[in-house]
């Protein structure tokens, strides 16, 4: 069967409201116990979360409403019994497969990944030695075997992909995180933003500074912002209910996995239903109104930033306000050079 290429199916369905793909969060529990974790991984009450039958139905859903990519994660995704079952389906249903993991189980089951079709691993690395990466995980001995697993996962040939979270604990660790990379056969990405949700609430003190934000720049340029990513034309924000869809271990239905305000339940409704209505004008899920980003709308540093509802409703509890946290990010990378730390306290 030809497999169809996600890339090449999201700039198709870019200005369409199908979600061409999806990010399935098999289960909430994980062998690790990251404070800054956005599902309560440790805490939630196991027992309704999905069945291996269900995720079965919701591939079949996913896959009537035109979903090509399926991306497992969690919590742990490996930690789901039915976890090889739901990616061989997935493939014979004809969807690209990837995982997003933690890596600690990569080395166990690297043959069995390649032989049921994974395209590519993603992994969460949080520092360039044990020190770091197993002080932010909580489990002594993380970091070996993450590593371990990019390793092994690589000798197989399947591509691996590291996304490096910057927090105050490990921002200075920015180019020995490339390098690491590169010595790895891997890609890498960063991103500045903690969500301060469930495990992770309280965080003030984890958020990278201005002025790391700024020697974090100076060192891996343009990274995460892209330069003029709105236009000069007026508010744009992120692609949310268009053609990306998440699904929590729960059975809830998500327009991204970073808004955590289901549109359904897979138990209730059918996801083609509850897609249809949620998504009936392209961005205009939740019925938000962009007019009403009031706050932003005379900023002038606004066609150099990038909007997130979801990281809005998580921290301030509007679709409409941002986190100072955004906006010091935003002015720490486009506004005028940051003389001391103090500017922006």
């Amino acid at each position: 069967m030809e497999r169809v290429n996600a890339r090449e199916l999201n700039r198709k369905f870019k200005k369409c409201p199908t979600p061409s793909a999806a990010i399935l969060e098999l289960t909430n529990r994980c062998t690790l116990n990251c404070f800054h974790c956005i599902r309560e991984a440790n805490r939630l009450n196991l027992s309704n979360e999905l069945s291996t039958s269900d995720w079965l139905n919701v591939l079949e859903d996913l896959r009537s409403i035109q979903t090509f990519s399926i991306c497992f994660s969690g919590g742990e995704a490996l930690e789901h019994e039915g976890f090889f079952e739901l990616a061989v389906r997935a493939r014979e249903l004809g969807m690209v497969t990837t995982l997003k993991t933690n890596g600690m189980k990569l080395s166990e089951f690297k043959s069995k990944l390649k032989d049921v079709g994974i395209g590519s691993v993603d992994v969460s690395l949080y520092g360039s030695n044990s020190e770091t990466h197993d002080s932010i995980t909580g489990s002594k001995g993380s970091f070996a075997r993450s590593i371990e697993g990019i390793k092994s996962i690589r000798e197989e040939g399947i591509p691996v992909h590291i996304s490096y979270l910057i927090m105050r604990a490990n921002a200075a660790e920015s180019e020995e995180m490339r390098f690491l990379a590169n010595k790895l056969d891997a890609t890498i990405q960063r991103d500045f933003f903690l969500m301060p949700t469930d495990c992770g609430k309280e965080l003030d003190d984890s958020f990278i500074t201005p002025v790391q934000i700024r020697e974090v720049e100076e060192a891996w340029p343009m990274s995460s912002l892209p330069s003029n990513q709105n236009g000069r034309d007026g508010i744009k924000v992120c692609a949310q209910g268009m053609n990306v869809i998440s699904i929590t271990a729960s059975g809830d239905i998500l327009s991204c996995e970073l808004l955590r305000k289901p549109l359904g339940n897979v138990k209730e409704e059918g996801i083609r239903r509850i897609w249809a209505e949620a998504s009936s004008q392209p961005g205009r899920t939740h019925n938000l109104n962009f007019l009403l980003f009031k706050t932003c709308k005379d900023c002038n540093l606004l066609p150099q930033c990038y909007i997130c509802i979801g990281q809005n409703y998580t921290s301030t509890g509007s679709f409409y306000e941002p986190p100072l946290e955004r906006c010091y990010i935003t002015m720490a990378l486009f506004g005028n050079k940051l003389q001391k730390e103090e500017t922006y306290a």
